[in-house]
């Protein structure tokens, strides 16, 4: 089935003007959030902003391109930023006001880009990077409603529409699906108004009193989350808008991939909706997420990060490229962090395996 490539070859030659922009440009652009650029091509962006064909010159011309992380696809992406900079329909909008933050004291992690699509602002939002505080904040969203990265995307969010007098569409993936829609939830009246669309690609959702308080019908109606069939990170959660399942090339986690996902025209191919392993997920996280109270919530979230930090470890690459510290740091973990880690694996294997081979017991007994 077809992927970027195909759809490149297929749309790049139409411009914005005569075919709006989509789904699959929205994902495009969210793809390119995720590539980290140098500090003197970012001085350039934010001081007189570039088009995505000047973008790709300037960072092909590096030495050394950057990787992106462990788990992302670094050369899909890379190749993606080539292939959209010799197009038509891509290779002429502006890109402005790139914004790539990593704090450690409040735990946040944000980056985003504003693509200037002809007058039009394309906000998108990067989702977790390779970075062990921007994991750490990605675990809090079960814990805490904002986590600084949230608010940032509405102080952006606001920013942009300001500096612009188009339309606006909004769109992340992973984590940064979950901050384009926190943003158009929270945003004014009169910016929401100006929403055309919201993208959520497999994006995490929010703790149910935050989607009853701020969805409405006026911009609920304009959010979509797209996950694939077997989808894990976007069903964690609840979402304000309609979602659709798609297909993909992949199985389980990989599936997380958008470059697995498939497209036919102008649109990811639909699936009739989530498979059984998918639904067993959903089910398997929402008994373990609510017996567990917020307090042991933020104990196993800090444990995590302890464990993960371990070594001086500040990406999720150090850790893939020193395994061995890593296991021995899971020998040495201390009482402190033992005790929730232990209480959530005692937890997993009791909604994975005990509670599971009860209801197939009491099942055979009907039978």
């Amino acid at each position: 089935m077809a992927n970027f490539t195909e759809y490149l070859r297929w749309r790049g030659d139409i411009p914005f003007s005569y075919v709006p922009l989509n789904e699959i440009d929205s994902m495009i652009f969210c793809e390119l959030c995720y590539i980290p650029y140098a500090d003197d091509i970012v001085e350039k962006i934010n001081t007189q902003g570039v088009t995505i064909c000047e973008l790709s010159e300037l960072v092909f011309n590096q030495k050394n391109l950057k990787s992106i992380g462990a788990i992302l696809p670094t050369d899909k992406i890379y190749n993606l930023l080539m292939l959209v900079s010799n197009t038509e329909r891509f290779k002429n909008i502006m890109i402005k006001n790139y914004v790539n933050e990593v704090d450690l004291s409040s735990q946040k992690q944000f980056s985003a880009m504003w693509f200037d699509v002809f007058g039009d602002a394309y906000i998108g939002y990067c989702g977790t990077d390779d970075t062990i505080v921007g994991w750490k904040e990605s675990l809090n969203l079960s814990t805490m409603t904002p986590i600084p990265s949230q608010e940032e995307s509405g102080r952006y969010l606001s920013k942009i529409a300001n500096c612009s007098k188009g339309n606006i569409y909004l769109g992340g993936h992973s984590k940064g699906g979950n901050l384009a829609e926190y943003a158009a939830l929270t945003a004014e009246k009169e910016i929401q108004q100006r929403i055309i669309s919201v993208h959520s690609f497999d994006g995490p959702g929010f703790q149910k009193d935050f989607v009853e308080k701020y969805s409405n019908d006026e911009i609920s109606k304009k959010i979509v989350k797209i996950l694939p069939q077997s989808a894990i990170v976007g069903l964690i959660f609840d979402s304000a808008g309609s979602m659709r399942h798609i297909i993909s090339n992949a199985k389980g986690f990989y599936q997380h991939d958008a470059f697995t996902w498939e497209i036919e025209s102008g649109s990811f191919v639909l699936a009739n909706g989530p498979d059984k392993k998918s639904i067993k997920f959903y089910e398997f996280m929402k008994n373990l997420y609510y017996d567990i109270d917020e307090s042991e919530r933020a104990e196993f979230i800090e444990a995590i990060y302890h464990l993960l930090s371990s070594n001086q470890s500040k990406t999720l690459t150090d850790i893939v490229n020193d395994k061995f510290s890593f296991f021995v740091a899971i020998l040495k973990t201390e009482g402190k962090y033992k005790k929730p880690l232990f209480k959530m694996f005692k937890k997993f294997l009791h909604e994975r395996y005990f509670k599971r081979k009860r209801q197939n017991n009491k099942k055979e007994q009907k039978i």
